[in-house]
Formats: C-alpha cells, structure tokens, sequence
C-alpha cells in the first residue's frame, strides 16, 4: 500500500494571512533517496505568496524521514523573503537541482554544471564540496577550470555501491557546459577525495544532435583530472557510444 509522508514546517517558514485572496503556497519536491539504514531523504522548494501580495518566501530545504515514517531531521538550504532578504547555507548556490544518498550515508547535493555539495547524515551542514570555478558571470567564468574542480551533475548509488554519474562537458563554442558522459565510479566520493569515472556511454557524440560548428573535444577540451573513457585519449575517434 502506497503511503504519504506529511510535510512538516516551522513557523518560520510559513508566512501569516494566506487565506485571503491572491494568496498562493505551491510546494515541489524535486527527489528522493534512501539511506542504506532506510531513512528517507527529500528534496523540496517551497514558494509562498500571501494576500494581497504583501509578503513572499522562498525556501529549499531537505527533510530526513526514518523506516516508519517520523520526521527525523530537516535542513533548510536557502530561504528569501522579500527583496534581498536572503539566507542560504554557507556555500551553497541558491538552487539545489538533485540528491543523492552515498553509500557512508552522507549526501551529495549536485547542480546542473557539475557543482557537488556534501552534506552530513544527520542533517548538520555541509562538510565538503567539489564546486569548480563558481564565478557569476560568462566573462568570469573559466570553464577549464570549472570542468577540473567539479565532479558530476547527476548520482546515483547502485546496490553494489558503486556511483552512477552523469559527468558534464565542454559544450561546442567552449561558452559553457552539458551533461553528456555516463559513467561508474568504484570508488568513494569524500570531502578530500573524488573517485575516478570510467566514462560508458554519451548522450551525444560528435557531429550527432544539437551540436554545431567544431567539436571543441578535438582541441583537448579539459576533462575532470580522474575521470578516463576506458584508457583513451578523449575525442572524436574514441568518443565512448551514443546511450540508446
């Protein structure tokens, strides 16, 4: 039988006068995972707008519910109310876009270009992180450097332990980056160490989907120092096969 967990809030969270009209509380949850103990971990956004548009909250936070389904713990990530009232957990960006248990129970919060946060099973705060060059503008941003200190834009555990990685890459005009290598790592990813990707499979290959002009991985477009294609040096000829 299918069971629903009830979301609980603080007060903090939740603003004042939400039944009159114009108010709206739109709540997303963005993933799941389980702990090898079986405590759940989810990943929610929360969005308030209170009547009459006086107020409005913004909130992203990570709720721990153990086996029998008690709130265990909650971590609030980032939380904005009005115009530049703004808190977020000291070196998190502003946006959380997944999660995942690691094997030692820890969690690896990651972000679309590749950025990796850790954080603590019980719910204390970040202990770690892989996050590349996080400068806030194109003309800042080095994406070579980016690309060495980062780690994967996607985890998963598989039930042997290993890590399921979604890697990104140097998009073509080298402007910016894409999730594009799938690949398994055997080894623990840890706030000192990040394991080595045997990268499988690509999303898109070279000449093949929305990729135009010259192919920058031709060039020595950067790859992560740990990662490998299975010995080769990457590029177009030894580009790991399309996932179908």
């Amino acid at each position: 039988m299918a069971r629903t967990l009830p979301l609980t809030l603080p007060g903090s969270l939740l603003l004042s006068d939400m039944d009159g009209p114009g108010a709206y509380s739109g709540v997303q949850h963005v993933c799941m995972d389980v702990s090898p103990k079986g405590d759940r971990y989810l990943l929610t956004r929360i969005r308030q707008i209170s009547a009459g548009e006086k107020e409005g909250m913004c909130a992203h936070l990570i709720s721990r519910f153990r086996p029998d389904g008690e709130l265990a713990g909650r971590l609030v990530l980032h939380l904005s109310r009005g115009v530049g009232e703004r808190e977020t957990l000291g070196g998190l960006p502003t946006t959380i876009d997944d999660l995942c248990v690691l094997p030692d129970g820890s969690l690896a919060l990651t972000v679309g270009q590749g950025e990796v946060f850790l954080v603590d099973a019980e719910l204390r705060g970040t202990i770690g992180s892989w996050e590349g060059d996080r400068s806030t503008t194109w003309d800042e941003w080095d994406v070579s450097e980016h690309l060495r200190g980062g780690f994967a834009t996607l985890i998963r555990t598989t039930p042997a332990g290993r890590l399921l990685c979604v890697v990104p890459e140097r998009e073509a005009g080298g402007m910016g980056t894409r999730p594009n290598l799938i690949g398994l790592a055997e080894d623990p990813l840890t706030a000192e160490e990040r394991p080595t990707v045997r990268i499988i499979k690509a999303l898109v290959v070279p000449g093949d989907g929305p990729f135009t002009g010259k192919w920058v991985a031709d060039e020595g477009s950067p790859r992560l120092p740990t990662r490998s294609t299975t010995g080769h040096r990457p590029g177009r000829a030894t580009a790991p096969p399309r996932a179908s």
